[in-house]
């Protein structure tokens, strides 16, 4: 199970939350790296807006030794499937940041996603209530930034929502 919140961004909303991101002294890696590869720490101002939409785990630098990977080796569904690494798996009090897509006219929804349990064998275990926490205050940070939009978790953060009231650009779910 877990917390997800969903929104569009533009590139000026994208810079606002990495300062936000940045007060709780957060740093990044990507969220999937080459198979049996150790994750690498990437601060704040290493991260730039682009426009192709990328998966990131997101995680208070404090923290950043208790991130825990898992190698995906194989697949039963794909026979030419490519081995992995997942970042950000289990108790890990990280999450994963879907940032927009963008093309001229268009934004594709974006999305932070906090893992909030997980399984070890056939046992639920539920992570420590303070990332749980922090992920809760950054959903409320964005949340009052934004508009709400058709559903329940879905905000229009301020460049989003003037660009579509202007008509520049159509909101968009998937790319």
């Amino acid at each position: 199970m877990g917390r997800q919140l969903n929104f569009w961004m533009t590139q000026s909303d994208e810079c606002a939350f990495v300062d936000r991101l940045g007060q709780d002294d957060a740093v990044w890696t990507p969220h999937a790296i080459e198979y049996s590869a150790t994750p690498t720490l990437h601060e704040l101002d290493e991260w730039s807006s682009n426009d192709a939409g990328r998966r990131i785990i997101v995680i208070r630098r404090s923290d950043w030794d208790a991130l825990e990977c898992e190698d995906i080796s194989e697949s039963e569904f794909d026979p030419e499937f490519e081995k992995w690494t997942m970042v950000g798996t289990g108790p890990s009090p990280c999450f994963e940041w879907d940032a927009c897509k963008r093309r001229p006219g268009k934004i594709s929804r974006g999305r932070i996603y906090f893992r909030s349990d997980w399984l070890d064998g056939d046992q639920v275990l539920a992570k420590p209530d303070e990332p749980t926490k922090w992920f809760d205050r950054v959903s409320g940070w964005l949340r009052r930034r934004g508009t709400r939009w058709q559903y329940p978790r879905e905000y229009l953060m301020p460049g989003a929502a003037k660009a579509a009231t202007d008509g520049d650009i159509e909101i968009n779910y998937i790319d």
